[in-house]
């Protein structure tokens, strides 16, 4: 009767760590697909930040054609 319980005990105490080692490998697949989305959204965000930059450059999309300062003009008397 004790080794029935044993057996039993010991099966449950296996099912249970390997349920345990399942759900820790679950949560670290997660973590990885997570990081990686991360890294995903922190390119975008970077991208959109050099876009916004480029915007501000150019005025809203408006590309201003400034003077060349290197060029003299003369005027005519």
């Amino acid at each position: 009767m004790l080794r029935a319980e044993f057996e039993s005990l010991n099966r449950t105490f296996a099912d249970t760590m390997n349920a345990t080692a399942s759900a820790f490998g679950t949560l670290a697949d997660e973590r990885h697909d997570q990081r990686e989305e991360m890294r995903d959204l922190k390119t975008e965000v970077a991208k959109l930040g050099a876009t916004q930059d480029q915007l501000v450059v150019r005025g809203k999309h408006e590309v201003m054609d400034l003077p060349n300062p290197l060029i003299r003009r003369t005027t005519v008397n």
